[in-house]
């Protein structure tokens, strides 16, 4: 039996009190990699194993008694009891827990706010527990290992990062509860398994009394330093563009052309849901 099948086994069996996502995050990055084609082959099992999750871990909540979930373990009865929404259908129930109300959506604690401004550019918040915000990295796992296939060097730990985000705190929401952007919150977590191959410590992109031109010059004197710099991870491509500016006005890679490196790859890799774009300059 494969990770990933023992994981949905105990799962249905009720044998671990953690989220699927969870404990798929506590299997080696290499047991994910080399169970990644058994594993999307099985993806329409780990959805319906999902769904039902997210309907036991509903139950007892506010949004749940408002729409009878109590009695939802199929797609069937989803769709026939849930609505097709938007992020207006659920902003009273987020307001109502950043105020003191909790359980709105699910049942377990709300551990900080997500703020993110999507293609909209206006803020939207969003309430985040320890299975969401596992879910989140268990998709950017499955990115990587789509990443790996494409560049196996994204696979070498010996090979450094260099991750661009912003880590700010946005404040604290009426309930006491930090509110996070969304970029950001999903690169420090990334950190926890990948530290050792950031070139750009957490502490650097904390540092809130510095000019953004400091922070780019910085940024790209980091960059050019280090000679096993093999990627980069950027949540603002408009930020990432005005660095890769930078470089070539200020000419910042003259002393690695004087030492004998000539021929400079610039490559990007976006995604959007399941769209995967790259760009070569």
């Amino acid at each position: 039996m494969l990770h990933y099948q023992q994981v949905l086994e105990e799962s249905e069996q009720g044998k671990s009190e953690l989220s699927i996502p969870e404990r798929l995050l506590r299997l080696s990055r290499d047991d994910l990699y080399w169970e990644k084609e058994a594993l999307f082959e099985d993806c329409e099992i780990l959805q319906k194993a999902l769904l039902r999750e997210i309907c036991q871990r509903a139950k007892g909540s506010a949004y749940a008694k408002d729409y009878g979930m109590e009695d939802i373990n199929n797609l069937v009865s989803w769709r026939e009891k849930v609505p097709i929404s938007t992020y207006d259908n659920y902003l009273p129930y987020i307001n109502a827990e950043m105020n003191g109300s909790p359980h709105q959506l699910y049942a377990a604690e709300t551990e900080l706010y997500v703020a993110t401004t999507g293609s909209t550019g206006k803020i939207k918040l969003f309430m985040e527990s320890a299975a969401g915000n596992a879910a989140k990295l268990l998709v950017m796992a499955v990115r990587g290992m789509y990443m790996g296939t494409l560049l196996p060097v994204t696979r070498d730990m010996e090979a450094k990062n260099l991750t661009i985000s912003n880590y700010l705190q946005l404040g604290d929401s009426p309930d006491g509860k930090p509110i996070m952007r969304a970029s950001g919150q999903t690169a420090r977590n990334l950190r926890k398994k990948t530290g050792t191959m950031n070139i750009i410590s957490t502490q650097f992109w904390e540092i809130s009394d510095i000019s953004p031109q400091d922070r780019e010059y910085m940024v790209a004197v980091f960059a050019l330093a280090e000679k096993r710099l093999s990627k980069v991870f950027c949540n603002n491509l408009y930020a990432f563009g005005r660095v890769l500016d930078q470089i070539e006005q200020k000419q910042y890679d003259a002393e690695l052309k004087l030492e004998g490196y000539h021929e400079f790859i610039k490559y990007g890799i976006s995604f959007y849901k399941t769209l995967c774009k790259v760009l070569c300059i």
